[in-house]
């Protein structure tokens, strides 16, 4: 394989992980999130109407919307390495049209197999698990802010 072509798949392969990494960091980011959440939510549960209760359920929804944000962001870096990887696998598959292969067949199994699902996008999912953390955030604050003024 001549150098262009060895250049061509380091790059192809670079941007290929750069796309695992980011899926990682937002999984693991998550999965941080919510623990923080869940641990927040015991102690508003556990705490009277307060200030203390007040500040800690504005920290519950900022923790949502940081973590909304955070996998809007790392969507869109996966993406932007998605398509630098598809320009270089085109450019690899026009200088080597044999390494092409037609996944139309793949796409109609999979269409049959699981109906509307397969048009569903997993960042929608990883936002909403944020954005659910928000609502309980803003309801906690809601009710907290209640309990605050009626006592």
């Amino acid at each position: 394989m001549e150098a262009k072509h060895e250049i061509l798949l380091e790059f192809y392969k670079k941007h290929e992980n750069s796309m695992l990494n980011h899926e990682t960091q937002r999984a693991t980011m998550t999965n941080i999130l919510l623990s923080v959440s869940t641990i927040l939510i015991a102690v508003i549960s556990t705490v009277e109407a307060s200030l203390e209760k007040i500040i800690l359920s504005l920290l519950l929804l900022a923790l949502g919307v940081f973590g909304s944000m955070f996998s809007i962001k790392h969507y869109e870096r996966f993406s932007w390495h998605l398509l630098c990887s598809r320009l270089y696998k085109e450019k690899i598959h026009q200088d080597f049209p044999e390494t092409d292969i037609d996944r139309s067949l793949a796409r109609q199994k999979i269409k049959e197999r699981f109906g509307w699902i397969h048009k569903s996008r997993l960042y929608k999912y990883w936002i909403s698990i944020q954005i659910i953390i928000s609502v309980i955030g803003l309801i906690v604050l809601v009710l907290s802010i209640i309990q605050y003024f009626k006592s």
